[in-house]
């Protein structure tokens, strides 16, 4: 695995990147690639995000530059693949959908910068911080360190990134760093309050009623410890909401003294099923998550599902079991 010394000297001394990241992207994926793309223009490179999933509209402020663009056909690619570098932030690469076989194979490298430690370092230059609370802090101190001018749109971007994946500054991997950040960033500009109110206010009425489908079948295990939550694909179709904006409902439980691991199965309009755990310490969700296939952090992590819910559910709750029994 690089150090970040070794990320800083490959940004200096190569130009054309393309930067992406994992799929159904969320608040903190979708600003650290926002904000490493813009500082890489602004440092004089050519900087181009290319994401296999559409952005949700509650992130739409993100790209005031207009530089997010989901890849539909090989026209949206650059020419001369061989002369750019792949940029994977927040997720490794083997989470970043449809464009995984059309761009790895033909770019001369790729870099992978997470907060997660998925155990799998598939790139010459990987850089892992399982310490860091988001991956928006650790863009920032890239940029910081290439001297690049932290603009406006960039300091919403980082802010969006480290309050969405510290639970606004709440999550037990919050750190002293990122108040550190956030201090320079309002100094700069940033409103917290609005950004509060683009992300935890912005709901609309669908994903409300979703939401409320979902809770009702919600069920609890090993005394109360363990929430369970399914929305099937006819669920999120009766409800009118977008897929991606389920993806809060595996939080709601944990709003509970009693519940101290939630899961979340979720079905996609294809039929495709996921699973996301949450947890308040006890559990490590990246080490139920492996066991999958999949990955995240100690308190958050999830996985793709190839089996029916029946089956797979029985099996992550023999796992969580546990811990509590």
């Amino acid at each position: 695995m690089a150090k970040i010394e070794a990320i800083i000297d490959y940004l200096k001394h190569n130009d054309n990147y393309i930067v992406t990241c994992h799929e159904s992207p969320d608040g903190d994926a979708l600003a650290a690639e926002y904000a490493l793309a813009r500082g890489l223009q602004i440092y004089g490179k050519k900087a181009r995000i290319i994401n296999s999933d559409a952005t949700p509209d509650k992130y739409n402020y993100l790209d005031s530059g207009n530089i997010i663009l989901q890849y539909r056909s090989t026209g949206d690619l650059p020419e001369k693949l061989k002369d750019w570098t792949l940029i994977v932030v927040d997720t490794e690469l083997s989470n970043i959908g449809s464009i995984k076989e059309v761009i790895p194979p033909e770019v001369k490298q790729t870099l992978i910068i997470d907060h997660h430690n998925f155990g799998d370092e598939t790139a010459p230059f990987t850089y892992l911080n399982p310490e860091a609370g988001s991956s928006s802090e650790i863009i920032y101190m890239i940029l910081e360190k290439l001297g690049v001018e932290m603009t406006l749109d960039i300091g919403i971007a980082i802010y969006t990134g480290i309050v969405y994946d510290t639970g606004f500054f709440a999550y037990p991997k919050t750190n002293a760093y990122e108040f550190h950040i956030a201090e320079k960033l309002v100094n700069l500009g940033v409103d917290p309050s609005k950004i509060y109110s683009l992300l935890a206010e912005s709901k609309s009425i669908e994903s409300i009623i979703l939401q409320t489908l979902v809770h009702q079948n919600m069920k609890l295990h090993f005394d109360q410890k363990v929430a369970v939550q399914y929305m099937s694909r006819a669920t999120l179709l009766d409800s009118g909401a977008k897929y991606e904006e389920s993806q809060e409902i595996v939080n709601f439980p944990l709003q509970s003294q009693q519940v101290r691991a939630s899961v979340f199965f979720k079905e996609d309009t294809t039929g495709l099923l996921r699973c996301s755990i949450r947890s308040k310490g006890e559990v490590n969700c990246a080490e139920v998550a492996r066991s999958f296939n999949g990955g995240g952090h100690k308190t958050a992590a999830g996985f793709k599902c190839y089996e029916p819910f029946e089956d797979i559910h029985t099996k992550v709750l023999d796992m969580l079991g546990r811990y509590f029994t």
